[in-house]
């Protein structure tokens, strides 16, 4: 499994870290939203990598839970992947720990401008809007941008995966046993 999968997200995570590292994850906003842009991009940037990837090799060599096929892993995960303008494309946005705090403190929370599950913060969360019935990813830029690239892909594809429904979460207690496979350390 590592030899072409490590090879190619090696590359990734090279590029990543020579072009990106420039670019800061956050670009300011306010209280309400906006200033993810950055940190949206880059969770764009790996779902287009981790799309190729699955096109590419299929998800050949990782070890599934029982019951999960390549060919399922594979079509479960194009479904998720696909990015806009489908109309079924995740919907990605990103804030700041200030702007989750100011939700918090606020007369009216949006809840779903929180990135915690069950009152645990989280770095990323994936989830179906109650608001637009679309499937969303919301991550923390602060947390987001304080892990390393291996680990962004493997926070993102965790997200995709779990609304994809191949990596499934109990609560706030994660199940990373795909996502762990697919970025070398």
């Amino acid at each position: 499994m590592k030899s072409y999968l490590d090879a190619w997200l090696v590359g990734c995570t090279a590029a990543t870290v020579a072009w990106g590292s420039s670019t800061p994850l956050y670009a300011g906003g306010t209280s309400i939203g906006g200033g993810g842009d950055a940190c949206e991009r880059r969770v764009s940037e790996i779902r287009d990598d981790i799309r190729k990837w699955i096109d590419e090799s299929g998800g050949r060599g990782l070890e599934l839970p029982a019951g999960l096929s390549v060919h399922d892993y594979r079509s479960a995960m194009e479904a998720q992947l696909t990015p806009p303008p489908n109309a079924n494309a995740v919907v990605i946005g990103c804030v700041s720990t200030a702007q989750e705090n100011a939700q918090r403190t606020s007369q009216a929370p949006h809840l779903e401008l929180l990135v915690s599950v069950d009152g645990q913060p989280k770095t990323c969360r994936g989830f179906v809007s109650d608001q637009d019935h679309l499937h969303h990813i919301l991550c923390n830029i602060d947390r987001f941008s304080a892990t390393s690239p291996a680990e962004q892909y493997r926070l993102i594809h965790h997200e995709f995966a779990g609304l994809a429904g191949v990596e499934q979460n109990n609560g706030a207690a994660s199940d990373y046993r795909i996502s762990t496979q697919i970025a070398p350390e």
